[in-house]
C-alpha cells in the first residue's frame, strides 16, 4: 500500500511539474530517521483527515492545505512557525485579513451571506468604475470644447491682426 501511495504521489507530481526529476538514494532505515518518519506520518494523517472531511479520495488537492497547516504551526526548535521564519510575519487567515470591510464581516453568518456580500461589492466596484469612466469622458469633452474655443479665439485674433495690418497698409 505504501508503494502504491508513493507511486501515485510521484505520478501526480510529474503531471503538475513535467520537468521534475527524481533521484533515488539508498533505502532509509526508519530507526536512523525517526523524525522524518514522524513527519511523514503526521502528513499522512493530516491528508487522511482532510480527505475524510472533504469526502474525497483526491489527496493531491489537500496537499496545499496540509502544507499550510504544517507551515503555520509553532515549532519549539525555532520558537516560531516556519511561515513566520520565512516571511517575518504570521500568515493572514480568515475574513478579518481580507479586503472586506469590518462592517460587512460583522453581518456575515454563513457562506450565502458571504457570496451576497462579495456580489454586492463587485457590483459597487463595477458601478464606481462606470461612473469614473463617465467622469473621465465628460472631462475629456470639456477639454475638447475648451480647446476648440481657444483655437477659435486664436483664429479670430489672427484674422483681426491681418485685417488691421491690411487696413494700415492701404492707408
Amino acid at each position: 500500500m505504501l508503494v502504491e501511495f508513493v507511486n501515485s504521489v510521484i505520478k501526480e507530481l510529474t503531471s503538475y511539474w513535467p520537468e521534475l526529476k527524481l533521484v533515488t538514494g539508498k533505502p532509509r532505515h526508519s530507526q536512523s530517521q525517526g523524525s522524518v518518519e514522524r513527519a511523514n506520518q503526521d502528513i499522512e494523517k493530516m491528508l487522511a483527515s482532510w480527505m475524510e472531511d472533504n469526502k474525497t479520495t483526491n489527496w493531491s488537492n489537500g496537499l496545499k492545505f496540509v502544507q499550510f497547516m504544517k507551515n503555520r504551526a509553532f515549532y519549539s526548535g525555532i520558537k516560531q512557525s516556519p511561515y513566520q521564519a520565512m516571511f517575518g510575519t504570521e500568515p493572514k487567515v480568515g475574513l478579518t485579513t481580507s479586503n472586506l470591510p469590518l462592517e460587512i464581516i460583522s453581518r456575515l453568518h454563513n457562506e450565502e451571506d458571504l457570496k451576497v456580500a462579495i456580489t454586492e461589492m463587485n457590483q459597487n466596484f463595477d458601478d464606481n468604475e462606470e461612473n469614473q469612466d463617465k467622469q473621465e469622458k465628460n472631462e475629456t469633452k470639456k477639454k475638447q470644447v475648451k480647446n476648440k474655443k481657444k483655437s477659435k479665439n486664436k483664429e479670430k485674433t489672427k484674422n483681426k491682426k491681418k485685417y488691421l495690418n491690411t487696413t494700415e497698409t492701404n492707408q
